[in-house]
């Protein structure tokens, strides 16, 4: 990730291929780049890209948003593990065996995509909610005013991610996935479904998001 600050103070970010911004120094957060995340992350505390505060019909919104260039086509996971017991049971050429293998690293990636989005989401939102608390001493890069003087209870969350190279015949599939993967997340902290958004490139464009130059 590389960010970039304007003779206006204005601030981009490039990851995944796409441009973020530019927002405002008070609107975002490189919560992954931050001496709180690089003091913890070897402990496997993982971050989403950056945090963005928005107001939408009058409520405080922080976005937590997560990039990637490409995502993979979601799995049928029952049609999947049929697989792999069958197969197991029946290898008997070298080709059923990279047949087998080849198989089942696609669904080892796959499962590995997920979990990452799952992890990255889930540590961002609760690393957040600890600095709000000041469970951390460090202040050199405390969170922008903006994130602070809206009182906790009244943030909105919405889990954002933005794929660079998307199947638009995905897309539903995507969404469905990620939800599903977030789904204790948002039942733990009061979400909607709605909360999570799983968008390509151009729908960021629309959004905002990501710059049109």
């Amino acid at each position: 990730m590389r960010k970039t600050i304007d003779d206006l103070g204005q601030i981009t970010i490039e990851e995944s291929g796409m441009r973020f911004g530019s927002y405002s120094s008070d609107e975002i957060f490189d919560i992954e780049e931050s001496s709180i995340h690089k003091g913890i992350r070897q402990e496997g505390v993982q971050t989403a890209e950056f945090l963005l505060f928005k107001i939408k019909k009058n409520k405080p919104i922080v976005l937590i948003i997560e990039a990637k260039r490409t995502a993979p086509k979601v799995l049928n996971q029952t049609r999947i593990d049929k697989f792999v017991k069958t197969e197991k049971e029946k290898i008997k050429s070298e080709t059923n065996i990279t047949f087998f293998f080849d198989t089942l690293e696609k669904r080892l990636k796959h499962d590995e995509f997920f979990n990452d989005i799952k992890g990255k989401f889930r540590d961002t939102l609760a690393l957040f909610i600890a600095m709000r608390l000041n469970r951390h001493n460090e202040k050199s890069d405390a969170l922008p005013p903006r994130f602070t003087q809206i009182d906790l209870s009244e943030i909105c969350f919405e889990f954002v991610l933005v794929i660079k190279e998307q199947d638009p015949s995905w897309r539903q599939d995507l969404q469905n996935k990620v939800e599903k993967e977030l789904n204790p997340i948002l039942k733990i902290w009061n979400l909607s479904p709605t909360s999570v958004q799983v968008i390509d490139e151009a729908r960021a464009k629309k959004r905002g998001l990501i710059a049109n130059n």
